[in-house]
């Protein structure tokens, strides 16, 4: 019998000035960025993220969704054990072609590395949080096979 893996949740921390940018965006994209995030602070697979590239420092990841004729961008980090940061959100407003403008990107790049930054100062807390969830989901899963009722095979006379 296989063992369940215990599912445990990451810390999502915003770099300043993200949190307002998130409630600008429209609702869809909010929803399809959240749930895409949620997926990355359980260690989950994120379908659609690939390294944001641009001279963007490797360890960026980034989202893209259209709404409305629109190209929104969602750049975040899953590269520091034990917390997700969320760089930045934007709507893409690229003059030609496919390219992030220069902007953008020197923001995404300082924010990464003011993320990095707040990684060094409190990765003790982190990872102690993380392993603390962690114990947490361990234990509820065992509970929980625990008190699974067995089942019986057979008749009963």
């Amino acid at each position: 019998m296989g063992e369940e893996r215990a599912r445990y949740r990451r810390p999502l921390k915003f770099v300043p000035g993200v949190e307002k940018a998130v409630r600008t965006l429209p609702a869809d994209v909010q929803d399809v960025f959240g749930k895409a995030l949620m997926d990355a602070q359980y260690g989950d697979q994120v379908p659609g993220a690939r390294p944001f590239g641009e001279g963007v420092p490797r360890d960026v990841l980034k989202l893209a969704e259209d709404d409305d004729g629109e190209t929104y961008r969602a750049a975040f980090v899953v590269a520091f054990a034990g917390v997700v940061y969320l760089l930045d959100v934007f709507q893409k407003k690229s003059k030609s072609g496919k390219e992030t403008p220069r902007p953008d990107r020197d923001r995404v790049t300082a924010r990464f590395h003011a993320a990095a930054q707040d990684y060094a100062t409190n990765k003790a807390t982190y990872l102690a949080a993380t392993a603390a969830a962690k114990d947490e989901a361990i234990a509820k899963a065992a509970a929980t096979r625990r008190s699974a009722p067995v089942q019986k095979r057979g008749k009963q006379n």
